[in-house]
Formats: C-alpha cells, structure tokens, sequence
C-alpha cells in the first residue's frame, strides 16, 4: 500500500525507494505509539519465540523436515542446560556462563529490532554446544546402566 502510494506523487528514480522507506517507517513509527507496554511485551515474546522455535513467515522453515531438525536441536539444548545445571560442581561454570550470555544478548538484541530466520545462524554454534552437552551426559548414563549390567 506504501509503495503504491509513493508511486502515486514520487516518479520511480534514484529518490523512490528512500521515499517508500519513509513511508513505510512514518507507518510504523504510528504503530509504534499506540502500542501499550503490554504490546511491546508481547511483540518482544513474539520475537523470542520466532528467533528460538521457527519462523512461520518463512516458507523455508514450514517444511517438516526443517521444523523436525530444529525442535530436535532445541530440545536437545535445553537438556544440556538442564544437565550443566546437574554436574554444577563439575562444570566450568565461566565457559557455560559465556554460552548463556552469548545466546541471551544476541536474543535481547533481535527482541529489541527484528527477527528473520537468516539470523538465527548466531545462535547455532551456542545451540549444539548445549546439545552437545544433553548428548554427553545421556552417552554417559547409558555408560553407566551397561556397567552395571555386564556380567564380570
């Protein structure tokens, strides 16, 4: 609708895209102001979820391949801080703590400004080094069970 309103009083030159980008934020700076501060908490939830879980927007991420791949990793990396949490005395907790950080500041940050499924790529290498961790401690459990059950 911006676009096309522009196009209407702007001829399509080196000027057009600066003046529908104008338009478009003139747009959402209006939003903006009518929103409540609960708005702006549900928006920055929306972002949350959008940046950790999947986009829904993006038709990349609406195939179940992707969707089942993802929600694997996930799972696996809140296993990892469950299990971090577990083996606290036996944990760098300097090193785990710069994963959290790492992972929550670039959260905060899309929670502040935008989100896009590109830009869940940061995150990633935080993400499997927490699954990493669920993988490690399930790998020794099942380690342990089997000892217990060989005979000598």
């Amino acid at each position: 609708a911006e676009r096309d309103a522009v196009r209407a009083i702007t001829p399509v030159g080196p000027r057009f895209e600066a003046e529908v980008d104008a338009a478009y934020m003139a747009k959402a700076r209006a939003a903006i102001a009518q929103m409540t501060p609960l708005d702006h908490a549900r928006l920055a939830a929306l972002k949350a979820a959008k940046l950790w879980a999947f986009d829904w927007s993006d038709p990349l991420t609406r195939n179940p391949a992707y969707l089942a791949a993802w929600s694997v990793a996930t799972l696996l990396a809140a296993a990892g801080l469950a299990s971090l949490w577990r083996a606290r005395r036996r944990v760098r907790w300097d090193a785990v703590a710069m994963v959290v950080l790492v992972c929550g500041g670039i959260t905060a940050a899309h929670m502040a400004t935008f989100v896009h499924a590109r830009y869940r790529m940061h995150l990633e290498p935080y993400l499997f080094i927490l699954a990493g961790a669920a993988l490690a401690d399930l790998w020794r459990a099942i380690a342990v069970r089997r000892a217990r059950h060989v005979p000598l």
